[in-house]
């Protein structure tokens, strides 16, 4: 499972071990551990909020997928004397809809970056589909089926942009899907990314990540990069990708950089502009 451990503070991390949710704080050396619902078969996916205030779990089951809200509180529980920085999580809301029976798995999660109470969810095969989740009434907006499975086409990740809160990219194996959404309606627009000149990147889109001023990078199974504009058009490939035997696993924004991480453990520092910088 990607994107499985977050940060809450710069001293405490949230992570999944087996059927529990684990705060771990790293000064201290001291742990928190919240059981997951009863009879679920297992976490598949997590986000955070990017004001770190709530967490969204997902669990499998063989009725309908679980999603579960947390609210990241401060610990309260100790005297003014032992007062600590520690971090709780209190169960807030548990998201289900009749509508999502079909499904058995969240495989990705993305809050808004607008707005927490938006949460978008990818589900698993048959009829992939990607919900949109208003968490503060507890019900699900608006969906959009992907597309029946041909050639082994299948979204493994959905990211909120970080310009429009209304747009949404899922990419994954052959899948490339920019979603922007009216109202109660998701809908998918058509973006070329099978261009002459871009013949020989692969189509396994194994990671993006969004940019401070909407434009997205997207990584592949062969260690390639491509750029593209906010509305979802491809701009250029990165000449000082990772390349060959880098399989990207996960891009992440930081600051005026990017982080590029393969699945061998291999990391590569980016700035902006696409150039390398003290790769590790």
């Amino acid at each position: 499972m990607a994107n499985n451990i977050f940060f809450l503070d710069d001293n405490q991390v949230v992570y999944p071990a087996g059927h529990n949710i684990v705060v771990y704080h790293m000064e201290e050396r001291t742990q928190k551990t919240y059981p997951c619902i009863e009879g679920s078969e297992g976490i598949t996916a997590m986000a955070l909020s990017d004001n770190r205030r709530s967490l969204a779990v997902a669990e499998k089951s063989d009725k309908i997928p679980i999603l579960t809200i947390y609210k990241v509180d401060d610990d309260k529980s100790g005297t003014e004397e032992r007062k600590t920085d520690a971090k709780v999580l209190k169960r807030r809301r548990i998201m289900c809809s009749t509508d999502v029976k079909q499904h058995k798995a969240w495989i990705s999660m993305s809050f808004c970056h607008h707005n927490d109470k938006f949460l978008a969810t990818l589900s698993s095969e048959p009829d992939q589909t990607v919900y949109i989740w208003q968490v503060d009434k507890q019900r699900h907006v608006c969906s959009q089926v992907l597309g029946h499975s041909v050639n082994h086409a299948y979204g493994t990740q959905v990211k909120f942009s970080s310009l429009d809160p209304n747009v949404l990219l899922i990419t994954g194996n052959q899948t490339y899907k920019y979603c922007v959404r009216k109202d109660e309606n998701l809908a998918i627009q058509t973006k070329t990314m099978n261009k002459k000149e871009y013949s020989h990147i692969s189509t396994n889109y194994t990671a993006h990540c969004w940019l401070e001023g909407g434009k997205i990078l997207v990584g592949t199974d062969q260690g390639q990069i491509l750029l593209c504009e906010a509305n979802g058009e491809v701009k250029r490939g990165l000449n000082d990708a990772p390349g060959e035997g880098f399989y990207i696993e996960q891009m992440i924004k930081y600051k005026n950089a990017f982080i590029c991480v393969g699945d061998k453990g291999q990391m590569t520092v980016y700035s902006q502009t696409g150039e390398p910088n003290n790769p590790f």
